[in-house]
């Protein structure tokens, strides 16, 4: 998923310098880039046609729809965008 982000580089200039300061940041660093992946994840999984596993099973859940075991990710997600097109248009 994409950019790295440094916990460091969002200190001022003058904390960056301290020894101690690079250890927390290093320590907590794992935890941010956790939560950031999860995030993106969580973004993605809006959007059908970027969704994960987890976000298609959760689109299945509501609308109600039970995949075969022999479907693919991608049938998967054309069955979600049918069963949401067979509404009628809304504004």
């Amino acid at each position: 998923m994409a950019t790295e982000r440094m916990l460091i580089d969002y200190l001022p200039k003058f904390m960056q310098e301290y020894r101690e300061m690079h250890n927390i940041m290093e320590t907590e660093q794992p935890e941010f880039d956790l939560a950031w992946t999860r995030s993106e994840i969580a973004f993605a999984d809006q959007f059908i046609l970027e969704a994960t596993k987890s976000g298609v099973m959760r689109w299945e859940s509501m609308l109600k729809i039970t995949p075969k075991d022999t479907d693919t990710l991608d049938e998967r997600k054309f069955r979600i965008l049918t069963k949401l097109n067979q509404e009628l248009p809304y504004t």
